[in-house]
């Protein structure tokens, strides 16, 4: 049975008790105002008796017919009251008294009259009277006194009756009052020690289990027997214990993983920072914001500081010269303005006031709410570049040797294959003819190994002049012309402009567009034309050599302006190259304040193209008349 069931019945149990109890209470209470108001009656009695004899004894001394009419009144008055309380009562022993005392006021009456007879008739005779008459008088005096007497005599034993009768009804009262207590905390007290037995046991089955699952051993299950609110919590225990007990699995198989996963990543860090120790590279992290520094232990190795110091954002620009300042707080504000990251190598001051070159790999990163950190690399390449210097130092000399027998060589060979010194047999030309053919190559590859050095340690030098583009283009398709007639390639130049006016060091630039016409010739496919095409853009001038080859694969486009950068297709193994060029050409073009780039579509033909800031008008219409005369103007 359930719980709630038996609370109920409990309760109904309670409510039948309590109104048995309240109608024995209301029944004694009716009682008990039943007997008192008969009991308040009976003195009301007493006291119209009482009041009767006085009127009696005032008729008696005064002899006055008013008084007798009171008197009467009153007789009367008593008579009703008695009747009154005898049909209210149904007492038999009061019914008795009741019916006496009805007989003493009759007979009191009847006397009362007879003496009131007599007064009258003795108050019209004009004898005085007699003595036997008075003598009559005082016995019927007598007998009405005794009367009166036998009437109060009645009165007193009913009013004694009555008060016993008061009180019994009181005690009765007070009797039901506490049988009702008593039967109502006995059934509770019952119901309660019903309902905690029957619940006993299962109370302390439950407690015992969920002591034994709160120490700690989920696989154990509450059995409570029944189908009440005690079964249904055990079983939302046993639930619950269930899903703990799965929680807890899983949870120890994240918490194992969790520990793998810190165990790997400590050897990672300590991984990281061997590696990092080793490599010599340390990491920096500043925050643009609240210019917080933060570094790794090999940045204070590199800075010459001890392990733990943290600079702030004046501390690390004054480990840094004056110029490597200015330099590093330019490529900072690039960066935050949307530039790309930035690789340099800055002259520092350690705090051990050891002079050495740093390589700062830096980029800028934002957080969900757009706050800005920069995140870069430190690595002390002071021994990288003095070991660049010697190599650039020793290829430099070993290329200039080189350059003078080779220039020799090719010359001697020149003269052999063009038969200046005397004819050739046809195998012994064709050897000659390519041994020239690599001669050539390899002065070439001499050169642009110098040009690197150069525009590494920062020796090249640009001759800045104005040169109108029109005739230098005009003069590199004319030296190319011959190259690409061995491919069997048209070159094809497209303007519309009388004169393209730009500062740069025109050997440079012929050199560049040399190299890209050299490409775009020997990748070229069908159609057999390579175009060259000069178009102003806004405040600039842009010039484009487009072919008609396999194109840039994507994988290539990334690393195509590298050093010694070649794709590996058979197009490039057959045409042959250094992959020098490009890379060549970019610093060059950028050294003259321009930009390089392509455009690529595979299968279709790639397009590179330079970007060179216009001059003035003014110096535009000088160049105009200078190609006018020497017929250059279209």
């Amino acid at each position: 049975m359930r719980i709630l069931v038996r609370l109920r019945l409990v309760s109904i149990g309670l409510f039948a008790g309590l109104t048995c109890a309240l109608v024995l209470l209301a029944w004694s209470v009716a009682k008990y105002n039943e007997v008192k108001t008969y009991n308040h009656k009976l003195w009301n009695l007493h006291a119209a008796v009482s009041d009767k004899a006085f009127q009696r004894d005032q008729y008696f001394l005064f002899k006055q017919s008013a008084t007798k009419k009171i008197w009467s009144k009153r007789q009367a008055d008593v008579i009703n009251l008695v009747n009154q309380i005898q049909s209210e009562n149904s007492i038999k022993d009061d019914q008795d008294k009741f019916r006496e005392l009805i007989d003493n006021l009759n007979s009191s009456e009847i006397i009362f009259q007879r003496i009131f007879v007599l007064n009258q008739s003795k108050s019209t005779a004009s004898s005085p009277w007699l003595d036997a008459d008075r003598q009559f008088d005082i016995r019927l005096i007598s007998q009405m006194l005794l009367k009166d007497v036998a009437t109060t005599d009645v009165i007193d034993v009913l009013q004694i009756e009555s008060e016993k009768r008061v009180d019994a009804a009181y005690l009765q009262l007070m009797l039901s009052i506490a049988i009702g207590i008593f039967i109502l905390v006995g059934l509770a007290i019952l119901a309660l020690r019903v309902t905690a037995v029957s619940l006993r046991n299962r109370l302390h089955h439950l407690h015992d289990g969920t002591n034994v699952i709160a120490a700690g051993h989920l696989e154990h299950r509450l059995l409570v027997a029944g189908n009440d609110e005690l079964s249904e919590l055990a079983n939302s225990i046993n639930t619950m214990t269930a899903d703990l007990q799965a929680f807890k699995g899983s949870w120890e198989a994240e918490l194992d993983r969790r520990k793998n996963i810190e165990i790997e990543l400590r050897r990672n860090d300590a991984l990281l920072k061997s590696s990092a120790r080793i490599a010599g590279v340390g990491a920096l992290e500043l925050d643009f914001t609240t210019q917080e520094v933060r570094w790794s232990e090999q940045s204070c190795t590199i800075f010459g500081m001890p392990a733990g110091y943290q600079p702030d954002y004046e501390a690390l620009l004054n480990f840094f010269t004056p110029t490597a300042q200015t330099i590093l707080q330019s490529k900072m504000s690039q960066m935050l303005d949307g530039g790309d990251s930035f690789d340099i190598e800055l002259e520092m001051m350690t705090g051990q006031n050891k002079v050495i070159f740093v390589r700062i790999l830096g980029q800028i990163e934002y957080s969900p709410d757009q706050h800005a950190r920069m995140i870069a690399t430190l690595q002390d390449v002071t021994a990288q570049r003095l070991m660049d210097r010697i190599k650039s130092e020793f290829i430099s000399m070993v290329s200039h040797e080189l350059r003078t027998p080779l220039t020799s060589i090719r010359g001697s060979l020149g003269l052999l294959a063009s038969e200046v010194l005397g004819s050739l047999d046809e195998k012994s030309k064709k050897l000659v003819v390519v041994a020239h053919r690599n001669s050539v190559r390899l002065i070439g590859l001499v050169n642009d190994i110098l040009d690197i050095n150069k525009l590494a340690s920062g020796a090249m030098h640009m001759d800045m002049q104005k040169h109108d583009l029109v005739p230098l283009i005009f003069q590199v398709i004319e030296n190319n012309a011959a190259y690409a007639r061995e491919f069997f390639i048209e070159l094809d130049f497209q303007s519309e402009i009388r004169a393209a006016v730009v500062e740069v060091d025109a050997g440079r630039l012929m050199q560049v567009l040399t190299n890209l016409i050299s490409n775009a010739v020997k990748f070229s496919g069908d159609p057999p034309v390579v175009s060259v095409k000069l178009e102003q853009q806004g405040a600039e001038y842009k010039i484009s050599v487009s072919d008609t080859g396999p194109g840039i694969s994507e994988q290539f486009k990334r690393k195509i302006f590298g050093q010694f950068a070649q794709e590996n297709n058979s197009n490039t193994r057959m045409n042959g190259g250094s992959g020098l060029g490009l890379y060549i050409s970019k610093n060059l073009i950028e050294k003259m304040g321009g930009n390089i780039g392509f455009d690529s579509t595979p299968g279709v033909g790639t397009t590179f193209w330079i970007t060179l800031k216009a001059q003035t008008p003014e110096v535009e219409k000088q160049f105009v008349k200078s190609n006018e005369a020497i017929g250059l103007s279209n």
